[in-house]
């Protein structure tokens, strides 16, 4: 995705979460290795936490908001988020013709090009060239 958003002069939509990193306990190392080891991920290096102390959600055009920790705390994962970058990259190479009729078809917005760049069990959202325009993203 970065390539689309760079190619357009945005950036992507991201969340910045600080904190503090502690080393794991060794009381605790050895539950904490048999769940690595289950899932192959086990590097037998030092373990750390990482405590999620407040996040900054920063939008397409740089604009950033404090997160309420209660609210990211609430949150859950999405359905579709282990799979959405195969969604989108599907909806940007195979399927991108199709973007593009959707949004003259059902947005009213003719466009030469379009590009998926989130999806979740909400919606989606993309970015498309205005027609007739060399830089008009919208």
């Amino acid at each position: 995705l970065i390539p689309i958003f760079s190619r357009v002069g945005l950036i992507p939509p991201v969340v910045r979460l600080v904190g503090d990193l502690s080393e794991v306990p060794e009381s605790e190392v050895a539950g904490v290795r048999e769940q690595l080891k289950s899932a192959g991920r086990d590097t037998g290096g030092k373990l750390f936490w990482f405590e999620v102390g407040g996040g900054i959600y920063q939008d397409t055009f740089e604009k950033q908001t404090p997160l309420a920790m209660r609210d990211f705390r609430a949150a859950f994962v999405d359905q579709l988020a282990s799979s959405q970058m195969q969604l989108i990259y599907l909806a940007n190479t195979k399927y991108l013709d199709d973007l593009t009729n959707f949004c003259k078809a059902f947005l009213g917005v003719p466009v030469e090009e379009a590009y998926l760049y989130t999806a979740d069990r909400a919606g989606f959202s993309c970015l498309g060239l205005r027609e007739g325009t060399e830089n008009h993203w919208r």
